[in-house]
């Protein structure tokens, strides 16, 4: 038996059952000893530290014998996940003559965690010192790991949020009270133009900053990618919440970020929704965040009657315009010319239009696009504009250039119908196919590289448009067999009066120059624009300082031939 337990039986230590009674006798005091040391896993120690005495729970536990504990410390079983700071304050507790009770992480032999929740009782003698320590521990491993696995359920992996599981969990939240949900909009082309790690260091930096300007009693969640959720407590006001969105947003806005040297500047959409027992308040700030995005406002309040009918209402509207369109041959396509710095034509660059019957107008694809997306309708536009194109550029035989969104080449069908059609009307050496900057997310795919070399192959030649309009990476231009560049017009315009879009421009052009590919200044709105471009070298011009899109038919090229 221990010294500790043997104290026991010399009454040396009263057990809580003796309040206010005889001391207990040395049979039963022996029988508390053995009940102790049967269910606990407990070890004692001297004022050193070194192990006197061990029970078989704990050999048995930790996969030690008692040859290899006992004149050792409980570094044995030191798991060493567990702060410093823990062991010292354990150790000021209990030196100290106070008794210490926390949960320690520990490791076995065979280096396996086991999670204990311990009580460290310093024992003294009659003089009042200390003369060693017992430590009465129980198993709590199982009900740890659950727990794991439930904070792993509710915790984002990369913020230590929690996501979207834990808000759908707080089923109260969702009707109860308010909600914000909010996005970076800049994110989303970050994502797919930088490593994920790097992504995943900006995600972090960008909730580092925002958890201060969050008051403590919200909860901060991360809903996905570029989604989060705030949500204050049940009895804060939607006033409250909507000053803590504009502070947010204003300090946010105001902030730079620097991640490995690189620096960012952030903007953030947020949709409000108050809480109603009627409707999920989620969804409803998810709609007035989607109303936000899609109407250019920095914030948006849900209201029933301005989101909810009228969306539905203008898609359902845009559904039959495209779909008529469709059906009845006017899905149309137009052309603008690239021209040299004295005017001549290069090419043209083809664009798609819909005729609106019903209005006698021609309409951008600006309006519809994303609805068409959404619709499912997008390739079969993208198909139309593709066969008129070519089948008009085959007649012709003059150069021109097609628009070819990441949709595109993620759809087998599109991809085929391009090479069949090019083969059919020899159009190959034709053609150059523009990929859009923003869009490039597929430059390490290999399905995407083969198809590119098989264009190539074609005579196609192959340009980036809109270079310049987010998170450029030059990488595109080392990567693919880029033939043309196409610089933003943000970039363009007004040039000749931004000294740090000219330095910009320049330093493009010249690169450019140095790597044979040739480059398009897109935009050029007027003369001065013109003028300031020319003299840095762009190889070709594009805008309505020149000419404006024009329609393009093949009964027009019959007409001209006879």
């Amino acid at each position: 038996m221990s010294n500790a337990l043997q104290k026991l039986n010399n009454n040396q230590v009263k057990h809580p059952l003796t309040c206010c009674k005889n001391d207990i006798s040395s049979h039963m005091l022996a029988q508390y000893g053995l009940a102790i040391d049967a269910s606990a896993i407990v070890s004692i120690a001297d004022t050193t530290g070194k192990i006197t005495y061990v029970n078989e729970n704990l050999c048995r536990l930790s996969g030690y014998d008692k040859n290899e504990l006992i004149g050792k410390t409980h570094a044995h079983t030191k798991h060493p996940e567990t702060p410093k700071a823990i062991y010292e304050e354990l150790w000021s507790t209990i030196t100290s003559g106070n008794i210490w009770q926390g949960i320690l992480k520990n490791r076995t032999k065979d280096k396996q965690t086991f999670v204990t929740n311990n009580s460290i009782v310093p024992i003294k003698n009659n003089s009042g010192e200390i003369i060693e320590y017992i430590c009465i521990r129980f198993d709590i491993t199982q009900v740890y790991q659950q727990q794991k696995i439930s904070e792993c359920q509710f915790t984002d992996k990369v913020t230590s949020l929690p996501n979207s599981i834990k808000l759908m969990a707080d089923s109260d939240k969702l009707n109860n009270t308010h909600i914000a949900v909010l996005t970076v909009p800049e994110l989303n082309k970050i994502q797919y133009t930088y490593p994920i790690e790097f992504y995943n260091k900006l995600v972090r930096a960008i909730t580092d900053f925002i958890l201060p300007h969050i008051p403590k009693h919200y909860t901060f969640y991360r809903l996905s990618e570029n989604m989060f959720a705030i949500s204050p407590p049940q009895n804060n006001s939607f006033d409250d919440l909507k000053g803590c969105c504009y502070s947010l947003k204003f300090n946010f806005e105001e902030q730079q970020i620097a991640i490995d040297s690189t620096i960012f500047k952030f903007s953030i959409v947020i949709g409000l929704a108050k809480a109603t027992q009627a409707e999920n308040t989620l969804i409803n700030a998810k709609m007035a965040l989607a109303y936000a995005l899609d109407n250019g406002k920095d914030l948006s309040t849900f209201r029933q009657e301005n989101l909810v009918y009228e969306k539905i209402l203008n898609t359902i509207e845009w559904g039959r315009k495209i779909k008529s369109a469709l059906r009845n041959n006017n899905v149309c396509i137009f052309g603008q010319d690239i021209v040299d710095k004295h005017g001549s034509v290069t090419y043209t660059e083809v664009l798609m239009r819909i005729f609106d019957a019903e209005k006698d107008d021609y309409i951008s694809p600006h309006h519809f696009l994303s609805i068409a997306k959404k619709a499912n309708l997008y390739h079969q536009l993208s198909q139309q504009v593709l066969k008129k194109a070519i089948k008009y550029f085959g007649i012709s035989r003059q150069h021109f250039s097609i628009n070819l969104s990441s949709e595109d080449f993620k759809n087998g069908q599109t991809r085929r119908l391009l090479v069949q059609l090019l083969n059919e009307h020899q159009a190959g050496h034709l053609i150059t196919i523009e990929l859009v900057e923003s869009e490039l997310c597929n430059i390490n795919s290999a399905q995407f590289i083969s198809y590119i070399e098989e264009l190539k192959s074609l005579g196609c030649k192959i340009a980036i448009d809109d270079f310049g309009s987010g998170y450029s990476n030059f990488n595109y231009l080392l990567a693919l067999p880029i033939d043309t560049l196409k610089i933003d017009g943000s970039l363009i315009k007004d040039i000749s009066k931004n000294e740090k879009h000219r330095i910009l421009v320049d330093s493009i052009i010249n690169l450019c120059h140095r790597l044979n590919i040739k480059v398009v200044a897109e935009y050029i709105a007027n003369e001065e624009d013109f003028i300031q471009v020319s003299k840095l070298n762009a190889h070709y011009y594009q805008g309505y300082f020149f000419n404006q899109p024009k329609r393009l038919t093949t009964q027009s090229i019959v007409k001209l031939h006879r």
